[in-house]
């Protein structure tokens, strides 16, 4: 079959060849699809014959815009638009199945470590040539697996003017609340009015936008002249992945280092070490009890300020910031022990548990106070609880 034009662009019937292009994709089930098509194609049944009962398609065929006899110069049916069309509606019922099957099973793994990453490729891959073809796409070929690279953290970081800066460099303050000033004027058009009628001047919102841009970008240079990044010239090659094997929770100063690492814990990203490593601090530090003043201590420090920078602001010596960070961190420490304890006795080897007569809470046999007579038994009351009930007598 032969067709003098490739492309049949006109109307007939006031329907073109578009008017068949619009597909139902909600639709998915096969019987549904067929059904949809037979409306698309206006297919009646007329003693048990179906056809169709469409003036386009009918024009199409009868009206000799397709022809028999094939000539040099013809395209073949095939390759017009209105075959395409067909064979659109013909894949769509075709399909079906395949498509409901895909939308249900379709797993999306995603990895942010390249090397996590490469792993789970090469185990598809070891899957694909240990086992047919077949078995590996009904099992395995559903699962997407897909890669978010970091950030380049080699790259200067884009910098921003914070509270902390605010307290470390008077300069910058001054000009954070000179900006906030323009800025009463940019939004209030009465005050800048009033202003300009006393002034003789002629200061609009645009020019008060423009003014509060350069002095952001002068904080931002101040702030990097007090503070300059390290920017090396020539950088070794590396894996770009640090090793936190060394990494020891129970040493203190490991543990004030990681108290100044701040990671965004709204989606959390078990397989970055550094990001465990902070779920669990952040864990323990829920269950510390802490002063006023310690948790004031502990919050300038988790804002990356120096210890003599927390004793100006609370107006006390390095000395003093330094003994009570290190009591935090031992009481966090000493959460990671519980926890570690804990662990210990119900996963490796058995432990000995109590009742405690105040909380009724089970505990490790370590959290009671062995009788000062009896060695071999132990108080009834935990640590805790007789250490809150001391300090109410107090």
């Amino acid at each position: 079959m032969a067709i003098p034009k490739p492309i049949f662009g006109g109307k007939i019937d006031g329907k073109g060849i578009q008017d068949y292009c619009k597909l139902d994709k909600h639709i998915v089930d096969v019987q549904d699809r067929i059904e949809f098509v037979k409306d698309v194609l206006n297919v009646v049944d007329e003693n048990g014959k179906e056809f169709t009962n469409d003036r386009f398609l009918i024009d199409i065929w009868d009206t000799g815009i397709c022809k028999s006899e094939l000539g040099m110069s013809d395209f073949l049916w095939s390759q017009t638009n209105v075959a395409s069309v067909l064979e659109m509606l013909g894949s769509y019922i075709l399909y079906a199945d395949e498509e409901k099957n895909l939308r249900k099973q379709t797993q999306y793994k995603i990895y942010y470590d390249e090397h996590e990453f490469d792993k789970a490729i090469k185990k598809d891959e070891e899957l694909v040539n240990n086992r047919s073809r077949e078995v590996y796409n009904n099992n395995n070929g559903k699962n997407l697996k897909i890669l978010i690279p970091h950030d380049n953290y080699k790259l200067a970081p884009k910098e921003k003017i914070t509270n902390v800066d605010l307290y470390r460099y008077p300069v910058i303050k001054q000009y954070h609340d000179f900006c906030e000033y323009l800025k009463v004027l940019r939004d209030n058009d009465d005050i800048r009015k009033e202003m300009n009628e006393k002034k003789n001047t002629n200061i609009t919102e645009k020019r008060l936008r423009k003014l509060i841009g350069f002095l952001n970008v002068d904080m931002i240079d101040v702030k990097i002249h007090y503070h300059p990044h390290l920017k090396p010239k020539h950088l070794l090659k590396d894996d770009g992945y640090p090793s936190w094997e060394e990494f020891d929770e129970f040493d203190v100063e490991h543990m004030k280092a990681l108290l100044q690492v701040h990671r965004d814990m709204e989606l959390v990203d078990f397989q970055n070490d550094v990001t465990c490593l902070v779920y669990d601090l952040n864990n323990a530090l829920k269950k510390l009890k802490l002063t006023d003043s310690q948790r004031n201590i502990l919050n300038l420090w988790q804002s990356c300020m120096t210890q003599k920078e927390i004793g100006d602001v609370i107006g006390k010596s390095h000395q003093y910031v330094s003994k009570v960070l290190n009591n935090i961190v031992l009481k966090i420490i000493n959460v990671y022990m519980k926890d570690y304890e804990d662990w210990y006795y119900l996963n490796i080897a058995k432990g000995t548990y109590k009742t405690c007569s105040t909380c009724g809470e089970v505990k490790l046999i370590s959290e009671f106070t062995k009788n000062s007579r009896e060695h071999d038994i132990y108080k009834p009351e935990c640590k805790e609880c007789r250490n809150k009930r001391r300090l109410k007598s107090q």
